[in-house]
């Protein structure tokens, strides 16, 4: 099984490509590039970070406003809006947040997804 560590970073790369996505897309608005770029901010910050449960939470919120920014965006292209949706997902899943300590026991539970 992977370390959160291992798991963070996967995210960090996977938002980091969406990053660049967005910022060559010439259709992308500029709100949406501040969105990710923040969220790409998050992500270099949970790899980073020692405490991995605050790290988390940032970078799901920070995910959440990219998912929305580049699902409201029509200038977006398909391909760069699925970059954008696929760091969130690899953030954030839909039946649990693999990323997210157990409440009960404290452990991390749950795969990260690989798209």
């Amino acid at each position: 099984m992977t370390t959160m560590a291992e798991r963070l970073e996967a995210a960090r790369v996977k938002i980091d490509r969406a990053r660049e996505a967005v910022v060559s897309d010439e259709g992308a608005s500029p709100v949406l590039v501040a969105v990710v770029n923040e969220f790409a901010k998050k992500a270099d910050k949970a790899a980073a970070s020692l405490d991995e449960r605050v790290a988390v939470i940032e970078l799901e919120q920070a995910g959440d406003s990219a998912k929305a920014a580049a699902e409201a965006d029509p200038g977006v292209s398909r391909a760069t809006r699925d970059a954008v949706l696929g760091g969130w997902c690899l953030s954030r899943d839909h039946t649990h947040n693999p990323l997210r300590l157990d409440s009960r026991s404290g452990r991390r539970s749950g795969r990260i997804r690989t798209l």
